[in-house]
């Protein structure tokens, strides 16, 4: 609140002028209602029409023109103290009703100047009160010197006790607003401090308020982003997540103005589009009332964790796949092995005539081609090598993949049912232009999938499907399925 006329006006101002305001009003009524007790009403309307007057122009001309306010209440003092001597002289002057006025002007004025000041007005309130003896004196039979003891002694102490009251709250508000100073600086130093720690973190760090808008962000959240600080200041937070992530983040927004904290994984967009997860915590900072004011979150990227978890799980299910494939490989080993050391042992028995030995020679060559086929079949599911396109039977095809995988059906007791039947007219069969190797690994990896998702006891169907001239493989079973 500030009077027109000075930018430095406060609001002790505006009180003083209405103290003043009232005073002169007070004082009117009081005149106009004891009309009796005074011999020339007249003099004392015109002196308070004056003081409204002098007041008014006094207001109008110094108020602006005086660099210190306190010269300017200092006048006005005089000024009233000279208004005061005037209309106590014209009503009585010790028997006036406006003496207690005399004591009220000294104890205000020592209260706002101070005890230095306010002794100068009790002097100047004295000596009208001596110079009203005095001419009761001369006049005689007027009041004595001991009649003006008492008012003076009241100017005196008024003065006293309220120009000190007025230092020690001087001395006090000094020492407030110098403690004040110093929080200030050292606060301000402690944010300078805190704000070069957050701009040197290695994490992403931002605040929001209650609406969510950005309100700061450090240099690691302008790396990570690819946005400028002046893009990303009153932005909404969630203009920058990924969108199955802005319902996490609300929610987690409200958690943190409930219960002050919150954890949780995120998902930001950069500038550019690139998905990056991220991992936050985050706070609420409140006022001293204890309301909620803005959110302060600390985000860390995930990227590489996430990567090396995928990467974890991919061979989880590779290793799974392998073990698998394992139990395959160890039964189509098996048997042609037990066939070959049977054939063997039948050489190094018997003294078979030629036809015979050249008929165990054979079957060992067929169940070592048959083990190096299997070999070769579990080093091309692993590393695979150039294409080599040849005509492919499917159902051929399939029933190699389901030998192999034949312990593992078996001892899950899977049904494995084979729907396809006889092509459609005018198509060969259902065979294919592909590498084999390659094309038998991909059977091997949706049937061993389907394998490893249905419980014991399930369903796994295989069939095809004509389309133009391509041929597609369905393979199904009654698993779970993927989670959402």
């Amino acid at each position: 609140m500030k009077l027109p006329g000075r930018k430095d006006s406060d609001r002790q101002d505006v009180v003083f002028l209405v103290l003043r305001v009232l005073a002169f009003g007070g004082g009117l009524l009081f005149v106009l209602s004891s009309r009796a007790s005074f011999p020339s009403i007249r003099t004392v309307l015109a002196l308070f029409v004056s003081f409204a007057a002098v007041s008014l122009v006094l207001y109008i001309t110094a108020w602006p023109l005086l660099k210190n306010k306190k010269h300017f209440y200092f006048l006005a003092g005089w000024i009233d103290l000279l208004v005061l001597f005037v209309l106590i002289r014209f009503t009585g002057e010790f028997r006036s009703d406006f003496l207690p006025a005399l004591y009220l002007f000294c104890a205000f004025h020592s209260y706002y100047f101070g005890r230095r000041e306010g002794s100068v007005f009790a002097l100047g309130a004295a000596a009208v009160l001596i110079f009203f003896l005095l001419e009761a004196s001369r006049v005689g039979g007027g009041p004595t010197w001991f009649d003006a003891i008492l008012p003076v002694g009241i100017i005196g102490t008024l003065s006293f006790l309220m120009g000190n009251l007025s230092d020690h709250d001087r001395a006090l508000l000094r020492k407030v607003e110098h403690q004040r100073s110093e929080t200030a600086d050292r606060w301000s130093t402690s944010e300078g401090i805190i704000d070069q720690l957050i701009e040197l973190l290695p994490d992403m760090v931002g605040c929001s308020d209650a609406e969510r808008r950005i309100t700061r962000v450090n240099q690691k959240a302008l790396d990570i982003t690819g946005y400028t600080r002046e893009e990303l200041i009153g932005k909404n937070f969630a203009d920058i997540l990924a969108p199955d992530s802005v319902k996490t983040n609300v929610a987690a927004h409200d958690r943190v103005k409930a219960e002050g904290s919150s954890a949780h994984e995120t998902a930001i967009l950069t500038k550019d589009g690139r998905r990056v997860p991220m991992d936050v915590s985050a706070i609420a900072i409140k006022d001293p009332e204890g309301r909620f004011v803005s959110t302060l979150g600390l985000a860390r990227d995930i990227s590489a964790r996430k990567d090396a978890e995928q990467r974890g799980r991919a061979l989880t299910e590779r290793l799974s796949a392998v073990g698998l494939l394992a139990s395959g490989v160890a039964h189509e080993i098996n048997n042609p092995l037990s066939g070959l050391m049977n054939a063997l042992k039948a050489l190094e028995q018997d003294d078979p005539n030629p036809a015979r030995r050249e008929r165990y020679m054979r079957i060992m060559h067929e169940c070592l081609e048959r083990m190096a086929d299997t070999i070769k079949g579990l080093l091309r599911f692993s590393h695979p090598d150039t294409l080599h396109p040849t005509d492919v039977s499917l159902p051929a095809l399939i029933d190699d993949c389901l030998d192999l995988l034949a312990p593992a059906v078996k001892e899950k007791a899977i049904k494995v049912r084979k729907l396809w039947g006889n092509p459609p007219d005018g198509r060969n069969g259902y065979s294919v232009l592909a590498d084999r190797g390659q094309l038998r690994q991909a059977c091997m990896n949706v049937l061993l999938n389907a394998i490893h998702a249905v419980p014991s006891g399930g369903m796994v169907e295989v069939n095809f499907a004509h389309q133009e001239n391509r041929i597609g493989i369905q393979i199904a079973d009654n698993g779970p399925g993927v989670p959402k």
